[in-house]
């Protein structure tokens, strides 16, 4: 039985590889947290943070195979036109790489308050 995957080997490269690096901020992320002392509180919301991240970015590197476009933009970009696909990948990859950008500022903002004060 033949059938053919959707996308390219490189898209698919992308979503794996993507995927990976992915998890492993999320690892790095969720041991600093273990680490910064931060607040009971403080440590779920970074903990949600990071799960929404993972699956925004999961569901983007999904939605870029079938998306002519990569899902880098709402309209047509030089990769190719846009579609349902692509503003599917794009927005919860907005809302991953914003909600990405408080986690890591709460986490080293934690670190650097928690760091001895230069001699």
């Amino acid at each position: 039985m033949a059938f053919q995957l959707p996308g390219t080997p490189a898209a698919w490269a992308r979503a794996h590889v993507g995927s990976l690096l992915n998890g492993v901020l999320i690892v790095v992320a969720a041991l600093a947290a273990h680490h910064v002392g931060l607040a009971e509180k403080t440590r779920r919301r970074v903990t949600w943070m990071l799960l929404v991240t993972g699956y925004g970015n999961a569901i983007f590197y999904v939605a870029a195979i079938f998306a002519p476009n990569r899902a880098l933009t709402f309209g047509d970009n030089r990769f190719g036109a846009s579609n349902a696909a692509a503003v599917l990948g794009l927005l919860p990859a907005l809302v991953a790489a914003v909600v990405a950008l408080i986690a890591i500022g709460t986490l080293a903002w934690a670190a650097l308050r928690r760091a001895p004060a230069p001699t």
